[in-house]
């Protein structure tokens, strides 16, 4: 069994402005677990620095090499053979920087014994809804909002100052529902209802307005405001979950994989959520197309809410990247993309 770890760097087209950072550049971890002669695929694109309880990428990398990588092979030594995909988080500590790495393992997993069956992931995740996308755009900048052919649902980032005619005017334009996402900056509960207010009726959610944790005001919004509250980063685990229920702070929660450990705890969210009566969306990290291509799988088995499938516009033009496979994800890298990697770490191990 053999395993590597890589990196590549991507310019996104249209840098997106959030309260506490601006999305421009994103460096994609990918990683590839060898068996027998067949490769699974992982990928996780986390953000440069940690931010509002979201581990950084160098947190991640380090948690990698330290402590995750290490037990993964404890274990294939241990059992002679690969862990099964469904595994991975089991094995990760309780960190932030463990839930990324263990969702990148997992990913790969997965597309091995995915390849190993001759099984493709549509198969496996049969598509129940018609899940449209969404995108996210900046409306604290000026810059251009390049929202792909057939969005259903726009992701405006908001800060804590009061938003723009200048926005406000850009999203009617646009004319489709939005969520107001504060990323946790929004100043007072009058002052999200106020933003909430001027955009009117397009308005299908305000998101994480308040700290992560803070389940008393996001309720007391929710107990105040005409639409629905969502939660995005205070969703990590069932716990977060079932406390936004008991606090009655949120109508629809942000279920990104790679934060809370994988696909297979974002299932079990997902899947406690419905059972609270809590809507549940799929977010993403400006992931290059190898990851949101399961995502969007994942999002059409699992969720009717517009989710953050559509593929990013990168200046890198990373579709041509990637290939089609019959089995599998249903994308893998090609081999000059991958020749065109940073390679972290490597390590070979016999079972």
């Amino acid at each position: 069994m053999r395993w590597r770890l890589l990196s590549k760097t991507t310019q996104l087209d249209a840098p997106i402005v959030a309260s506490s950072q601006v999305h421009s550049v994103r460096e994609h971890l990918y990683l590839e677990v060898e068996e027998a002669g067949m490769i699974g695929y992982g990928e996780i694109s986390p953000q440069p620095e940690p931010l509002n309880g979201d581990a950084g990428i160098g947190e991640i990398i380090s948690e990698w090499e330290t402590h995750l990588s290490v037990s993964f092979e404890e274990i294939c030594r241990r059992e002679n053979q690969l862990p099964e995909w469904f595994r991975a988080s089991r094995i990760a500590g309780p960190r932030s920087s463990a839930n990324f790495a263990s969702a990148m393992l997992e990913m790969a997993l997965l597309d091995l014994e995915l390849k190993r069956s001759g099984q493709s992931l549509g198969e496996v995740w049969a598509s129940k809804f018609e899940t449209a996308h969404q995108f996210t755009v900046s409306g604290i900048s000026s810059g251009e909002w390049l929202v792909p052919r057939g969005v259903q649902r726009l992701r405006v980032k908001l800060g804590g100052e009061p938003i723009s005619d200048e926005a406000i005017s850009r999203i009617e334009t646009v004319g489709i529902p939005v969520i107001l996402d504060f990323n946790c900056a929004a100043p007072s509960i009058d002052s999200v209802i106020d933003a909430a207010r001027k955009v009117g009726q397009l308005v299908n959610a305000v998101e994480q307005p308040f700290a992560v944790g803070n389940f008393v005001d996001h309720a007391l919004l929710a107990s105040e405001i005409g639409c629905r509250v969502s939660l995005d980063e205070g969703i990590r685990n069932l716990s977060d979950l079932q406390l936004a229920s008991r606090h009655r702070a949120a109508s629809l929660v942000c279920v990104k994989p790679a934060r809370v450990g994988g696909f297979a705890n974002a299932r079990a969210i997902v899947q406690k959520a419905a059972e609270l009566g809590i809507a549940s969306y799929v977010g993403g990290y400006f992931e290059s197309p190898l990851a949101r291509n399961v995502n969007a799988m994942f999002a059409r088995n699992m969720t009717i809410e517009p989710s953050d499938t559509s593929w990013v516009n990168a200046s890198s033009g990373c579709e041509a990247d990637f290939q089609t496979t019959s089995t599998g994800h249903g994308l893998v890298p090609t081999e000059d993309f991958l020749n065109h990697c940073r390679v972290i770490a490597t390590s070979t191990i016999s079972l």
